[in-house]
C-alpha cells in the first residue's frame, strides 16, 4: 500500500510504501539529521506528526523525547513507522543544512603532465568524393596517433562534428579519444576530497595546471550516519542501503561539478579527467564495493590501491570517456 506524506514547512509531498518516516524522507531527497544511522540514540531526527496514523512510541523515543513532547506528537523519524497518509512538521534542528567548507590552501608549483591532451583540429567536410567515416576523418587529422574511440564518444560525436562545423577540440587519453568539443576548448580536470562529513572540489585547467574554481559541500551521506561505522551498518543491513549511500555521493559530485563549471562559464562535458580521494570506507561506498568486512575485525579492505574507472559507469556526467 502506498501512502502520501506531506513534509512541512518545506512543502514536499512524498509517496511512501511503508517503513519509517526517515526511510521516506531519504528516498525523497529530504536530508534529515540522523547521525546515529537511524538507531534512535542521537535524538536528532525530530519531527511532529500533525495528522495520520503511525506506530507506537518506542523505548528509544521515551529516552530521547520528553513526555510532554510525545503527547504533542513529537517523534523520532527513524523510529516512527508510516501506517497511513501523514502530515509531518520537521523541527528546524532536524534538517541538515549547508555549512561553510574550507577549500583554501597553498598551491605549489609542479611539473604539468596531464593524462589527457587536447588537440584543436579543422576537418574537411564530407562529400560524394570523400566518404571517409567521421572517425577516420579525425584519425587522419591526428595522423601521428593510432587512435580508438571510447564508445560513449561514438554515440554522440557525429552530431557534435556537424554542430561545431567540423571545427573541434579532441580530448585524448593515451590512445583513446574520450571527448569532442568546440575548437579551442581547454580541457578540464576535477579533484575531489571525499571526506566523511565534507566534500571539497577543485576545477583544474589541465593545460596550465591552474585552479580555476573551488567549492565545498556537506557529504549527504551524513543523513545515513555521521560516522563511517554507522554508514557501513546502513549499507550491510540491506542492498538498498548500500545503493542509497553510493547514489547520494554520486548526485552530490554531479552537483558539485556543475557548480564549479558555472563559476567559470564552462560545461561539465569539458571535464575529461577526475581524481577522488578519501578514506577506505568512503572509497568503498563511492565505488559500490563490499563493506561488510570493513565493519568486522580485522577490518580488511576489499581493495586498498587506486582504482581507475569510467566516470559514466559511476553515473558521473562528465566528458563521455572521462576517467576517475
Amino acid at each position: 500500500m502506498t501512502f502520501k506524506i506531506d513534509f512541512e514547512p518545506i512543502g514536499r509531498r512524498i509517496s511512501s510504501v511503508g517503513g519509517t518516516i526517515l526511510d521516506t524522507a531519504q528516498r525523497g531527497g529530504i536530508v534529515l539529521n540522523a547521525t546515529c544511522g537511524g538507531e534512535g540514540v542521537c535524538g536528532r531526527c525530530l519531527v511532529r506528526v500533525m495528522a495520520g496514523d503511525v506506530s507506537d512510541v518506542t523505548s528509544s523515543e521515551k529516552i530521547e523525547i520528553s513526555s510532554d513532547e510525545l503527547v504533542a506528537g513529537w517523534r523520532l523519524a527513524c523510529q516512527t513507522k508510516v501506517l497511513s497518509d501523514l502530515r509531518i512538521h520537521i523541527s528546524p534542528g532536524s534538517l541538515a543544512t549547508a555549512q561553510r567548507i574550507q577549500t583554501e590552501g597553498q598551491q605549489l608549483p609542479i611539473e604539468i603532465n596531464p593524462a589527457v591532451r587536447a588537440f584543436d583540429i579543422s576537418l574537411e567536410y564530407p562529400s560524394l568524393n570523400d566518404l571517409r567515416s567521421d572517425a577516420d576523418r579525425i584519425r587522419d587529422a591526428l595522423s601521428n596517433f593510432p587512435l580508438v574511440f571510447h564508445h560513449g564518444v561514438l554515440k554522440t560525436f557525429s552530431n557534435d562534428l556537424r554542430t561545431y562545423d567540423y571545427q573541434v577540440t579532441v580530448f585524448v587519453n593515451d590512445a583513446t579519444i574520450i571527448g569532442v568539443r568546440p575548437r579551442k576548448t581547454r580541457v578540464l580536470g576535477l579533484a575531489v576530497d571525499l571526506g566523511t562529513t565534507k566534500l571539497a572540489g577543485y576545477l583544474i585547467d589541465l593545460t596550465s595546471g591552474d585552479t580555476l574554481a573551488s567549492v565545498g559541500a556537506m557529504n549527504p551521506q551524513i543523513a545515513f550516519g555521521e560516522d563511517v561505522m554507522s554508514r557501513i551498518g546502513h549499507a550491510i543491513r540491506t542492498e538498498e542501503g548500500k545503493k542509497q549511500l553510493q547514489s547520494a555521493i554520486i548526485e552530490a559530485l554531479n552537483t558539485l561539478a556543475m557548480d564549479l563549471c558555472a563559476q567559470v562559464g564552462r560545461s561539465v562535458l569539458d571535464i575529461a579527467d577526475a581524481v577522488v580521494v578519501g578514506n577506505t570506507a568512503m572509497h568503498h561506498l563511492f565505488l559500490g564495493l563490499p563493506v561488510k568486512q570493513l565493519g568486522l575485525a580485522p577490518y580488511v579492505a576489499a581493495e586498498n590501491q587506486a582504482v581507475y574507472i569510467d566516470a559514466v559507469d559511476l553515473g558521473l556526467e562528465f566528458s563521455p570517456g572521462a576517467k576517475v
